[in-house]
């Protein structure tokens, strides 16, 4: 939500923009922040296999694969993201609220 309001304020800033982590995680990093969120043991990731076999090859490129996306276009401008790490995010969003 800051990112949004963030980009209202700059009509300069014009074009698509990744509103993505600049600290990109992989499939078992995020599921064990989960499970530390929970205080539970982390969640199984979803096998590529599984995913390639539901949702075709482009589903497994962008699920299982990950895009290693970066929102240089934000960083750029100067936006300065509130949580460090995948921990520190989910954990807000799940014990703290978003």
């Amino acid at each position: 939500m800051n990112a949004i309001v963030f980009l209202i304020d700059r009509p300069e800033i014009v074009g698509p923009v990744n509103m993505v982590s600049p600290n990109p995680c992989t499939n078992s990093e995020f599921a064990a922040a989960i499970g530390a969120a929970l205080g539970r043991p982390s969640v199984v990731p979803m096998p590529g296999r599984m995913v390639r076999t539901f949702m075709g090859q482009a589903g497994h490129e962008l699920v299982a694969l990950g895009q290693r996306d970066l929102p240089n276009t934000l960083l750029n401008a100067g936006f300065e993201f509130e949580a460090s790490n995948i921990n520190v995010s989910v954990d807000r969003m799940l014990n703290r609220g978003a």
